[in-house]
């Protein structure tokens, strides 16, 4: 880690997720090694099907409309807001970046 800021380097980061989240290349028995690599397929399979769950359905990109709200960056002490308005013509969506 690097002390002076206070912040991993690019390359601390990942080995400390594969290490500490994931628990590859760890001092661990057989048995926890196995749990693990276990665990990690169950977790692919799980998000692979949400994926493909959420993609599938033709109103995904009102999902898309929402995470790219969340994403935004707001002024500390506005609380975010969205609003969505549909008519005929159009869908109109509205936040408060």
């Amino acid at each position: 880690m690097n002390d002076v800021e206070g912040k991993r380097s690019p390359h601390e980061l990942i080995e400390y997720i594969r290490r500490e989240e994931y628990g590859v290349d760890v001092d661990a028995s057989e048995q926890e090694q196995r749990r693990s690599k276990s665990l990690r397929s169950k977790l692919g399979r799980t998000l692979k099907i949400l994926a493909e769950d959420l993609y599938s359905k033709q109103t995904h990109f009102v999902l898309e409309l929402i995470q790219n709200a969340d994403d935004n960056t707001y002024l500390d002490g506005v609380l975010p807001s969205l609003s969505f308005s549909l008519s005929p013509e159009r869908l109109l969506l509205v936040n408060n970046e």
